[in-house]
């Protein structure tokens, strides 16, 4: 049941997209417990919030040595942990930086400005950022579902999860064949 809670939240967090984390990574490390689960998760996110705040700092200061540095620990601890979302934002950052290897630099012809450059910085840091968040809120539901209950309330918990879930996609179908609806009479 725990193995099941952790997928659902995990899988729930990320929408239609992969999970934000690799369940079954964290889980092996953790040998299925999952106080040690959460206890983990919640240190990745505490120190890939220390990075980012290191990287805000390095922009601000422009210390090279201070984004490389914070950049790289994203970036690693993203891999150790297979968030593949955070890792291609913290990878897009790597790639705005001075001196980084020709096949990870963007295009200079798109790099003339400066300002377009801090800006674009701005902007992955915004993506790491709101990476880092959902891994938070799904490590937040997780501590959640797994109060001391019995199984039977958690169980229902996400079949109501499951319920909402199916209910939205299929207002958002309703929504969106009657607004082509709407300009198909238009035309």
């Amino acid at each position: 049941v725990v193995d099941g809670v952790i997928t659902h939240y995990l899988a729930k967090s990320a929408a239609s997209r992969p999970p934000v984390v690799d369940v079954n990574l964290v889980l092996n490390h953790c040998e299925g417990d999952a106080s040690t689960t959460i206890s983990m998760l919640d240190e990745f996110v505490r120190t890939s919030l220390l990075q980012l705040g290191m990287l805000r700092n390095g922009l601000i200061t422009e210390q090279e040595n201070k984004l490389y540095a914070s950049t790289d620990a994203i970036r690693s601890a993203a891999r150790r942990f297979g968030a593949p979302w955070l890792l291609r934002a913290a990878s897009e950052f790597a790639r705005l930086l001075p001196g980084m290897p020709a096949h990870m630099a963007p295009r200079k012809k798109k790099m003339k400005k400066p300002e377009k450059l801090h800006s674009r910085r701005l902007r992955q840091l915004q993506a790491i950022e709101k990476e880092i968040v959902r891994i938070g809120d799904a490590v937040q539901s997780i501590r959640e579902a797994l109060q001391p209950q019995d199984d039977s309330h958690r169980l229902l918990a996400i079949k109501e999860d499951e319920r909402e879930e199916r209910a939205n996609v299929e207002h958002n179908d309703v929504s969106s064949h009657s607004s082509a609806a709407t300009e198909s009479q238009c035309l």
